[in-house]
């Protein structure tokens, strides 16, 4: 058994604007005896940015940034940027995060060997809506829980709302040349993998993958 000791709480809110209500749910990456932290900043109209901070061994914060590491700037991205993970595959650091435009909730990503000039580079959830969804799940055979979120999403955000699609993150390396990518389309968790990034982004991709 793994016996996990609790040491508290390392960041909290603070008196900046973009993190005024809450601290949560980071991105963390170790780099020697530095450990990078992104994290979701929430301000008072519970809007989400990213926020950063550096631990020096497991708890010290070293630094910590008064301004957002990652701001909304994209029509996708209007309500928050959020949930990040973040991975070094190589020489090339990746971060996932979750976007929300006030409806959709879907996953992007950033790239570049500079963990602090990361290049946005786009969505990479299935754009495929709750109502077209319905029609693979049926063809998948999978439990009647994928039913329950669809109904739930679809009365939630109507119609034309996209699949709900959160907690991605890549595994740290490649396995046979492939990246690896773990997922979650409530109420499960789905493995996927790709050679290239801009496979995730044509919809056909993901319509193989989900059936």
């Amino acid at each position: 058994m793994i016996r996990v000791k609790k040491e508290g709480v390392i960041l909290r809110p603070t008196k900046h604007k973009f993190e005024s209500r809450a601290v949560l749910n980071p991105g963390v990456y170790q780099e020697g005896g530095n450990v990078h932290i992104i994290y979701r900043a929430i301000n008072k109209e519970y809007v989400s940015c990213l926020g950063y901070a550096r631990l020096s061994g497991p708890l010290e914060v070293a630094e910590r940034w008064k301004k957002p590491f990652m701001s909304p700037s994209r029509k996708e991205e209007s309500h928050g940027i959020e949930d990040s993970r973040l991975v070094k595959i190589g020489d090339t650091f990746y971060l996932t995060y979750v976007v929300h435009d006030g409806k959709n909730a879907i996953t992007a990503y950033s790239y570049g060997r500079d963990l602090f000039k990361l290049k946005r580079g786009g969505i990479i959830s299935p754009k495929i809506q709750y109502k077209d969804a319905v029609k693979m799940f049926e063809h998948s055979k999978l439990k009647d829980d994928y039913y329950f979120f669809e109904s739930f999403y679809q009365q939630f955000g109507g119609r034309n709302i996209l699949i709900w699609h959160k907690d991605v993150f890549l595994f740290p390396e490649k396995i046979n040349n492939k990246f690896w990518l773990m997922h979650r389309i409530l109420p499960d968790i789905q493995l996927t993998s790709f050679e290239d990034f801009s496979e995730l982004k044509d919809k056909y991709f993901w319509i193989f993958n989900l059936m």
